[in-house]
């Protein structure tokens, strides 16, 4: 006769995990670590603290609505479920409704905003135009045009460029700057043809210095 073998079997019944968190506002209720069999449905119920008010569940890293409580299908192992809070509006001890909100404070002077590129242009024609008018500013001397002033200008700055060292690409980038920013300033509307016209600037767009390393 055979002899007889005692085995112990152990349970292989399969559990899964479920953890509940919650942010800054409130707790739920279950909450913290859950052993779950699978398949089950799990109610929660998020229970936000005074001055704060129930937002959304996130369930498995997606948004799972507001409604509160809520039931979540437990259907593998490491589900994480999030009750988020904001702060909310508390209604007056007598029941009426919360007050409406203060009114925006006033606009500044100009209400509306302008476009990037308008804009820009404003602001360097009003640039252009405090150059013009300034102490300093070649276009003001008496007896040339503007344009043989900013020519006569921009050969001084070459003469110190030259003096200092400095290459003159340097100085050809500050000229055409200079262009742009008035063609950018003028008008608007008005073409660029037109605004050298007016302002004498004619001669001044067709120049460029002569020295070495320029071209």
């Amino acid at each position: 006769m055979s002899p007889i073998i005692n085995v112990a079997l152990e349970s292989t019944t399969v559990q899964y995990t479920v953890r509940i968190y919650t942010g800054t506002g409130g707790s739920t209720d279950p909450s913290g670590a859950l052993i779950m069999t699978p398949g089950t449905r799990l109610t929660v119920r998020a229970i936000p603290n005074s001055g704060y008010a129930f937002d959304r569940w996130t369930y498995k890293g997606q948004d799972a609505g507001s409604i509160n409580p809520q039931t979540f299908l437990i259907d593998r192992d490491g589900i994480t479920i999030i009750a988020a809070f904001k702060e909310g509006v508390e209604p007056p001890p007598n029941g009426e409704p919360p007050p409406p909100p203060p009114p925006p404070p006033p606009t500044a002077e100009f209400p509306w905003v302008l476009p990037a590129s308008l804009a820009l242009g404003i602001i360097l024609f009003a640039l252009g135009t405090a150059r013009k008018t300034g102490k300093n500013n070649p276009t003001t001397k008496s007896n040339t045009t503007p344009s043989q002033n900013w020519i006569n200008h921009w050969e001084e700055q070459r003469l110190k460029y030259i003096r200092l060292g400095k290459p003159l690409t340097e100085l050809k980038a500050r000229i055409i700057r200079h262009k742009s920013s008035l063609l950018l300033g003028r008008e608007f509307g008005e073409n660029a043809d037109s605004f050298k016209k007016r302002r004498g600037l004619t001669e001044y767009y067709e120049w460029k210095p002569k020295g070495k390393d320029w071209d």
